[in-house]
C-alpha cells in the first residue's frame, strides 16, 4: 500500500526515519490524536498502525509494542483510518468481532 501511494520515495523515507528515531520510528502511540491525519505520522507509524488495528480485529489484546488495546485507543484509530479511506464500517473481521 505504500508504495502505491508513495512509489519509490518510501524506502528512504522508511530508512531515514530508522536511522533518526530508532524504536521511536515505530511508536505511534504517544502522538496518537483523533485531530491528526494518518499523513501526519511516519511511514513505519502508519505501518504499524495498520498493524496493530488488524491484530485488534484478529482478537489480540496487545499492539506491536505491547500496548493494551483500549476501547478509547482502538476509537481514535478508527477515526485516522476512516478520514483515510482506509477503514470500512462493514468487514467481515469487525463482524465476526462483534458477534
Amino acid at each position: 500500500m505504500r508504495y502505491q501511494k508513495s512509489g519509490w520515495g518510501y524506502a528512504p523515507k522508511s530508512a531515514w526515519e530508522q536511522i533518526t528515531k530508532g524504536e521511536d520510528a515505530y511508536n505511534y502511540d504517544k502522538d496518537l490524536s483523533a485531530d491528526k491525519d494518518f499523513s501526519d505520522y511516519g511511514v513505519e507509524q502508519q505501518a504499524v498502525m495498520v498493524e496493530d488495528y488488524f491484530r485488534y480485529l484478529m482478537g489480540e489484546k496487545e499492539g506491536r509494542n505491547g500496548n493494551t488495546f483500549t476501547p478509547e485507543k482502538i476509537k481514535i484509530i478508527k477515526e485516522i483510518l476512516n478520514k483515510e479511506g482506509l477503514y470500512k464500517k462493514e468487514n467481515k473481521y469487525e463482524s465476526n468481532k462483534t458477534k
